[in-house]
């Protein structure tokens, strides 16, 4: 075994087991091992030396222009309730959420709205023509626009009462977090409000570890905010009614655990014994290995559940939530505060000053690179996220998003070399080392020979809709093969296919269903023109034109002789015809043009 083998079976085995059997603080509950996984140098230090920077301050002032995207979350486009020219207020809304999976949009600062549908650049853009990398990044998307005034005005009254959470019914607390336009800071952006509606949670937890490299956000989060987070998590406990909270954080982040052990510990000693409900209120430390953030991943490590393929944790009574997303919750309900700034780590060995900042969300990321003292010189790419999971922003006016959790601006020591047509990867000698630290218990090789060659139905078949596209499996590989790309571009064309095949289905139904009305618009033609060459052969044989008796009409005014009767009756023939073969004509040329 070699030592750095050996280091990590160190910390992710023989250490946690040892700290659970002299009983500290954090190591208690018994943990079950994650599959795969890596540990990759740290980097946090960089952007962990000084505290949170707000925005405005002294230091860093608002920029000129707040561009808000309609869609920073997994739902429908956000729809606008403002024109071009209005003056806004700090934390107005200004854009509402399109049905139950929507999420409200609200003014960062105040000034005045210069456009609603302003046309985001493209991120993430091609750097190969020929292999299109994440294309399902790279879409267009309108974003709302505003002029700040730099008077960052609230308007009297906007904010909602300050009512003690605990006096409030669930219902009204989640009503609060959907007004307040809260989704999931931790990246995937899904609507909290319709995660907290979920029923039968058992456990709770507030995840606190952050574990890809470079990004220290929620580290910074825990260490000035932890009474906040904790009191958004009972908030959530609440609303979801889970029997139990758990704040699971890396052993690592030795300030962090400081700050939340000791607001538990005050929680604690204030509940007891009155309040002996919100017993299951407890710190869980996990072994610093690199996925052990993700959602489902988190889950396995801390409880032993395993959510299976295609399943939710809600379906086996979990709920999750990141600790940005339990402080918002906090200010949404105590404060009645939206969602307009988040807490994002600006990092990398291209800037002059590494830090965290709390900025107002549709800031473009020129703004914060100026603050932060980006030397161009040195800048090779600029990622949004981490190194790992992040992607790739090639305009400077990209801007902060709710799930923007790190700003990296990476030097040749932080960024490893695109892979392109002029320095393309090797070629994959079967190694093995990506199945090894696969969290997911994938076979990336697999997966990457039918990616490359586009056998779509083995990529599904092989469980790519499972990948988390956390690239471990990339940092290991010798040839270094950009693995995850394979696996975006992959989806991304799967998911094309899909759409086209469902628009080709409901078209299909469309045309059958304009036939269907065709065919029966000639029948009925057909049917009034049989009737009325019934009344003609009545007419020329002399028998009646109906065989119900007509009651006598006193002193009629005028009569129509049945020659009159027949011209009309003849000129509705020709007028039938000729509508029917109108008809019949388009029908024949709509079945010319399905061939």
């Amino acid at each position: 075994m070699t030592r750095l083998r050996r280091s990590f079976f160190i910390t992710k085995y023989f250490k946690p087991w040892l700290l659970r059997l002299t009983g500290r603080a954090g190591w208690a509950t018994t943990l079950h091992a994650l599959p795969g996984g890596i540990a990759p140098a740290s980097h946090k230090t960089l952007s962990l030396q000084q505290k949170i920077t707000r925005m405005p301050s002294g230091e860093l002032g608002l920029p000129a222009q707040l561009i808000l995207p309609l869609r920073q979350h997994l739902g429908p486009d956000s729809v606008p309730v403002v024109s071009v020219g209005d003056y806004v207020y700090k934390n107005q809304l200004i854009a509402a959420a399109n049905g139950e999976k929507g999420v409200s949009l609200h003014a960062p600062s105040s000034g005045y709205i210069s456009s609603i549908n302003y046309a985001l650049p493209p991120i993430n853009e091609a750097h190969d023509p020929e292999r299109s990398w994440q294309q399902a990044l790279n879409r267009h998307h309108n974003a709302i626009v505003i002029d700040t005034d730099g008077k960052h005005a609230v308007r009297p009254g906007l904010l909602g009462a300050n009512v003690d959470w605990r006096v409030r019914s669930p219902d009204e607390l989640r009503q609060a977090v959907f007004d307040a336009g809260i989704c999931g800071m931790g990246g995937a952006g899904f609507p909290t409000a319709i995660k907290l509606g979920a029923s039968a949670i058992k456990t709770l937890i507030i995840n606190g570890a952050e574990c890809e490299p470079y990004i220290t956000a929620d580290e910074a989060l825990m260490r000035e905010h932890a009474a906040e987070v904790i009191e958004g998590a009972l908030i959530i406990q609440r609303i979801c009614g889970a029997q139990s909270c758990v704040i699971g954080i890396e052993a690592d982040k030795y300030q962090a655990i400081d700050a939340i052990q000791g607001v538990i510990n005050q929680i604690m000693s204030e509940l007891q014994p009155a309040n002996a409900g919100q017993a299951g209120l407890s710190l869980t430390l996990i072994p610093p290995i690199y996925p052990s953030g993700g959602e489902k991943q988190l889950i396995r490590i801390m409880t032993g559940i395993e959510v299976a393929s295609g399943k939710r944790p809600v379906d086996v009574g979990v709920l999750c939530h990141s600790v940005a997303t339990a402080r918002a919750v906090y200010k949404a309900v105590s404060a009645g505060e939206p969602l307009t700034s988040r807490i994002t780590t600006l990092t990398g060995h291209a800037l002059k000053t590494a830090v965290n900042v709390e900025v107002m969300i549709g800031t473009p990321v020129s703004h914060l690179l100026d603050f932060a003292g980006v030397q161009h010189s040195q800048l090779q790419r600029l990622l949004v996220g981490g190194p790992l999971m992040g992607y790739e922003a090639s305009d400077l006016d990209t801007p902060v998003l709710k799930t923007s959790n790190c700003l990296l601006a990476g030097s040749e020591l932080d960024i490893a070399p695109a892979v392109t047509q002029s320095n393309p990867h090797r070629d994959c000698i079967r190694c093995d080392f990506c199945a090894t630290v696969c969290p997911v218990k994938l076979q990336p090789q697999t997966l990457y020979f039918a990616a490359r060659h586009q056998h779509h139905d083995a990529s599904v078949e092989n469980g790519l809709f499972d990948c988390i596209e956390c690239g471990a499996c990339a940092v290991v590989c010798p040839s270094h093969i950009p693995l995850v790309n394979y696996y975006r571009e992959e989806k991304a064309v799967i998911r094309t296919d899909n759409d086209t095949a469902k628009q080709a289905y409901w078209q299909s139904l469309f045309e059958k269903h304009q036939q269907r009305l065709s065919v029966n618009a000639i029948d009925q033609q057909q049917r009034k023109l049989d009737k009325l060459q019934h009344k003609l052969e009545a007419i020329a044989v002399g028998e009646p034109l109906t065989k119900t008796p007509v009651p006598p009409v006193v002193a009629p005014t005028t009569s129509k002789s049945t020659e009159q009767i027949k011209q009309e009756i003849e000129a509705a023939v020709a007028r039938t015809r000729a509508k029917k073969a109108e008809l019949q004509k388009k029908n024949d040329a709509t079945q010319d043009a399905d061939k």
